[in-house]
C-alpha cells in the first residue's frame, strides 16, 4: 500500500456493506476479507439486518386498540407543547462527531433522525 492509499474508516465499511442489495453470507464473506479489522462490528451489523421487522397489515386487537386510544387521551390531556426533535438540525459534520463521541457508526444516529427507530415510554410502566 503506497502513501495514497488509505484504508476506508469504520463507519465506511459498515455503511457500504449496510446499502449492499444482498447481505447474505457472500457479501459478509467478501466484507470480512477486505476489512478483517472491522471483523465484529461486521458480523454485529449483519445481525442486525437479518432481524425480522414484522409490517403485518392485519387489524390490531381489541387490546391494542384500547392502549393506542388511551395514550392518545394521556397525550391529548396533556396539554404539552410540541416536542423539538434535537437532531433535526444537525449537520452531518456535526453528526459525524457525535456518532464518533459515542462510540457508534452513523448509521445509528441517522436511523433516529429518520426516525425509523424510536423510543417508548409509558409512565404506566415506570409506576410498576
Amino acid at each position: 500500500m503506497n502513501a495514497s492509499e488509505s484504508l476506508p474508516s469504520r463507519e465506511d465499511v459498515l455503511g457500504a456493506f449496510a446499502v449492499e442489495a444482498d447481505h447474505g453470507r457472500t457479501t459478509l464473506e467478501r466484507y470480512l476479507r477486505e476489512y478483517p479489522q472491522y471483523a465484529d462490528d461486521l458480523i454485529d451489523l449483519s445481525h442486525e439486518l437479518a432481524q425480522h421487522v414484522d409490517v403485518s397489515t392485519a387489524p390490531l386487537s381489541a387490546d391494542d386498540e384500547a392502549l393506542i386510544t388511551s395514550a392518545w387521551r394521556r397525550h391529548a390531556a396533556s396539554g404539552q407543547q410540541p416536542l423539538v426533535d434535537p437532531m433535526a438540525r444537525l449537520t452531518v459534520p456535526e453528526l459525524r462527531t457525535i456518532a464518533q463521541q459515542l462510540g457508534v457508526p452513523r448509521q445509528i444516529l441517522a436511523a433516529f433522525r429518520e426516525h425509523k427507530v424510536c423510543l417508548l415510554y409509558t409512565s404506566d410502566a415506570a409506576d410498576e
